[in-house]
């Protein structure tokens, strides 16, 4: 779940979705790779959609053995908008650099993040909270 800040809260109320993650331990912490869809929820009655599919690598680092630790991710987002209007309709898709940084608390499978969102990292900006489950380790 997404509340977006400052420009992007100027038109999105709310955005949600779902991500895929791959997770490679590497000495004392742990290369990441994250995938999936963010939809974003606009204010008022609009007739319009913006989709975010980030796909993100980066790097979790534990605080010592307590289950917390700090993340980082950078990656592309691509944005697909589209609006439809009396006069017609139209859509756009724009692939921006985007990034994800914060802290979370790993317990077993289960794992709560929450942080900064930037789908476009040069402008965007919302407050990110997900929570995961591990579903398959190798």
């Amino acid at each position: 779940m997404v509340l977006p800040t400052g420009d992007y809260a100027s038109a999105v109320d709310l955005a949600f979705g779902a991500l895929a993650r791959v997770e490679v331990p590497v000495g004392s912490f742990t290369v990441t790779g994250r995938g999936g869809a963010i939809f974003n929820l606009f204010e008022g009655d609009s007739s319009g959609s913006l989709t975010f599919l980030p796909f993100y690598a980066g790097v979790k680092v534990p605080l010592a053995q307590t289950g917390i630790y700090f993340a980082a991710e950078a990656g592309v987002t691509i944005a697909y908008a589209s609006v439809d209007t009396d006069v017609g309709s139209g859509s756009e898709t724009e692939t921006k650099l985007g990034a994800t940084i914060g802290a979370g608390l790993r317990l077993g499978s289960i794992d709560v993040r929450g942080g900064l969102f930037m789908p476009d990292a040069q402008d965007l900006v919302g407050l990110m909270g997900s929570a995961g489950f591990d579903f398959a380790s190798f």
